[in-house]
């Protein structure tokens, strides 16, 4: 599996689930991820240093923590609608 972002091509290792590695086109190694037992469970991705994954109570990562201790990038997510598969407009009909 590969994904290329600005032209910049950036291929996965995968053990089972989950990815294990980042390669460039060169399949050199760009960074390396600790998983755990789980599918997207990760704790630790590793480049020129380490950062720790931060989950929220749902496990969707929220962030990662640099070696300093700090927030080095942070993630968000669109809110899931709650009115998922009712009908509206003119030609609705009320559900029985």
């Amino acid at each position: 599996m590969s994904k290329t972002i600005s032209g910049a091509v950036t291929q996965f290792l995968y053990d089972g689930l989950n990815p294990v590695q980042e390669l460039n086109s060169g399949n050199g190694v760009v960074a390396n991820l600790m998983t755990g037992l789980d599918i997207d469970e990760y704790f630790t991705r590793t480049d020129t240093a380490t950062s720790t994954f931060l989950s929220d109570a749902l496990g969707s990562t929220v962030g990662l923590v640099g070696a300093g201790g700090t927030i080095a990038t942070s993630y968000t997510y669109p809110a899931i609608r709650r009115d998922h598969g009712r009908r509206r407009g003119v030609n609705a009909r009320p559900r029985n």
